[in-house]
């Protein structure tokens, strides 16, 4: 694990950390998991703007989803992958919420 990971899993030991790393994918991190995901890269990217937005609403909505909130990352694998697609498709359109219209 990272000297920063660990630094933050430190300070915040109840927390879990999403990072977004653009076109290399993403990180989730707490005091037991430590991944990365990596995305298939848009073939048609038009305008980035919203794409973090798009990852942590995509999350936030999934992890809304279950009756206890810590169950999430039973489903961590499925949610990330799905916040990253969500996230990959906002940058084929331009503006921030245009993606939602196709």
């Amino acid at each position: 694990m990272s000297k920063q990971f660990k630094k933050m899993i430190e300070l915040y030991p109840q927390a879990t950390f999403l990072i977004t790393l653009g076109s290399l994918g993403s990180v989730v991190a707490n005091k037991n998991i430590l991944q990365h995901f990596e995305i298939k890269k848009s073939q048609n990217p038009v305008d980035s703007t919203g794409a973090g937005d798009a990852f942590i609403a995509y999350i936030i909505n999934e992890i809304a989803k279950f009756e206890n909130p810590n169950d999430w990352t039973s489903e961590l694998s499925r949610i990330i992958n799905g916040a990253n697609e969500f996230a990959k498709k906002s940058i084929e359109y331009k503006g921030a919420l245009t993606f939602l219209d196709n």
